[in-house]
């Protein structure tokens, strides 16, 4: 019996954070459709089943990309939380020449320079080989770069076929899609992998993440 591949991310905070910090990004971040989580005091679950926590420092979140539920990710939600006080804080800067081409249209959309940038290769299982994933922030806002998948994977392409209130854009990989209001921009490469493009607490302009989303087309063909 063939077992269907499990998508899962993950994340968490680069550097050691404090209850008053927690408070704000919830405040910031917490959409009024999110659900309340018990694994952690002030948890929440997102409408695409990202669950979002604090502990030992640090926030995090995990996201099934294939059951889309809290159910299925509490578990390691606990096992983060468990060992969040052991992680290290990271340097500032790590960078990847890949990024590179998206550096100033994502100083455009902050409105500054980043001052924690986080830029590394990532694999993309069950895909076969590697991708890179681009990041540059400020304390108030944060810009991402990252590949999804292939876009024959339904739940790469949920993402985007759910995206509310987006329009299609032309000029941007084989085919893309932008909503200014949520902050992101997906669009497919030649290659056949969706990219994102998301810009958070930024409020970017449609043109900004479009000339994001194109610069970086350098990088993902």
């Amino acid at each position: 019996m063939r077992r269907a591949p499990c998508h899962v991310s993950v994340e968490w905070s680069a550097t050691e954070l404090t209850d008053e910090d927690w408070a704000w990004y919830r405040s910031a971040h917490r959409s009024e459709t999110a659900k309340d989580n018990k694994v952690s005091d002030g948890a929440w679950v997102d409408e695409y089943g990202t669950l979002t926590f604090f502990g030992g420092g640090r926030i995090m979140s995990v996201t099934s990309l294939v059951f889309r539920d809290a159910k299925s990710v509490e578990p390691l939600a606990k096992e983060m939380m468990r060992v969040a006080d052991r992680v290290e804080n990271l340097p500032e800067h790590i960078t990847r020449p890949e990024c590179d081409p998206g550096a100033k249209g994502a100083v455009e959309i902050l409105g500054g320079e980043p001052t924690i940038v986080r830029q590394s290769m990532v694999n993309l299982y069950p895909e076969k080989g590697n991708a890179v994933a681009c990041g540059w922030s400020t304390d108030l806002a944060a810009v991402t770069v990252t590949v999804m998948g292939s876009a024959k994977d339904d739940s790469v392409t949920y993402f985007w076929d759910n995206l509310p209130n987006s329009k299609k854009v032309k000029g941007v990989g084989k085919r893309a899609v932008v909503s200014a209001e949520m902050g992101t921009l997906f669009f497919e490469t030649g290659s056949g992998r969706v990219v994102r493009v998301e810009a958070s607490e930024s409020e970017a302009s449609e043109k900004q993440l479009v000339a994001l989303a194109k610069a970086m087309t350098k990088t993902h063909k």
